[in-house]
């Protein structure tokens, strides 16, 4: 293989693994979307890989959370054995002291580990960090949407951005349409270079039999030649040898290519012409002969 051809080779391999990652990761935003959606549809908090993004709505978590903070949250059930000191989101139940906000999601900070209150139920006491008071009602479990993992600012700036509608189509709609446009290129270089591939092969194949049937024409014609035409013959092998040597050369170059063709057809041509002249040596061979079979029947 030339320097060229391994050139070529070792960037189509680079090509293939990028195009390889741009579907990796196509599917995988694709996947997430749709994972979203029909969440949205069902009418569910949106949650991946069993991660959470909530909102803070109040500054009752002064000083450690501020209101507008994005809080990522780790999915829990009912079995998790909360600790005290741990921030938790819940859904504020009923009776809670902001009636404003019952139904809605909280986050404060565990006080109380879960214990079972006088109703059998089990559950939580729970405080704002910048409340003087503890919630005034206990947090069943099953309204406890996860635990905060971190609070992230860059998080909050990003979500705010994407709230506006500009944010919205810079952030998630113009990546996604330059992807999609992407990977509609690389299916049609795809297919274009496989359609280019299929006509260099056929190409090959057809200067193969080009070889073949020179090869077979040289066999003919060497039968009852003289040594006249032996140098010849020899030129028209030597030839056919270094096609062969050409053919076997691992490219796409298409200038190549066309210098081969050319050497079959320049061979095609001179053996041409050399029938065309040995038919012409055996047509005036043959009047000479019969010329002379006249003379003799003269005499």
């Amino acid at each position: 293989m030339t320097k060229s051809a391994q050139e070529k080779s070792t960037k189509s391999t680079i090509r293939k693994i990028f195009s390889a990652i741009g579907y990796v990761l196509f599917a995988f935003v694709f996947l997430c979307l749709v994972l979203v959606i029909v969440q949205f549809a069902m009418h569910k908090e949106p949650s991946l890989f069993g991660l959470r993004l909530y909102t803070v709505q109040t500054d009752s978590m002064l000083p450690s959370i501020e209101k507008g903070d994005v809080l990522i949250c780790k999915d829990t059930d009912t079995k998790y054995d909360y600790k005290v000191g741990e921030i938790i989101t819940f859904v504020a139940p009923d009776g809670f002291s902001n009636s404003a906000i019952v139904g809605k999601n909280v986050t404060h900070r565990v006080l109380k580990a879960p214990f079972q209150n006088a109703d059998g139920k089990w559950v939580v006491t729970t405080k704002g960090d910048n409340n003087s008071a503890p919630d005034n009602v206990d947090i069943p479990l099953e309204n406890i949407r996860g635990v905060v993992v971190t609070n992230s600012a860059p998080i909050r700036g990003l979500v705010n951005f994407i709230g506006k509608w500009y944010g919205f189509v810079l952030v998630i709609i113009l990546p996604l349409f330059v992807i999609l446009v992407v990977q509609i290129v690389n299916i049609v270089k795809a297919k274009s270079q496989a359609e280019k591939e299929r006509m260099d092969k056929e190409k090959k194949l057809a200067i193969e039999l080009a070889i073949k049937d020179i090869n077979a024409q040289l066999a003919q014609d060497n039968v009852g030649k003289n040594n006249v035409n032996q140098d010849n013959n020899a030129a028209i092998e030597l030839a056919v040898k270094n096609l062969s040597v050409e053919l076997s050369l691992d490219n796409d170059d298409g200038d190549e290519n066309a210098a081969v063709e050319l050497v079959v057809n320049d061979i095609k041509e001179h053996l041409a012409q050399e029938k065309a002249e040995n038919a012409e040596k055996a047509e005036n061979a043959e009047k000479a002969e019969k010329a002379e079979n006249a003379d003799i029947e003269e005499k």
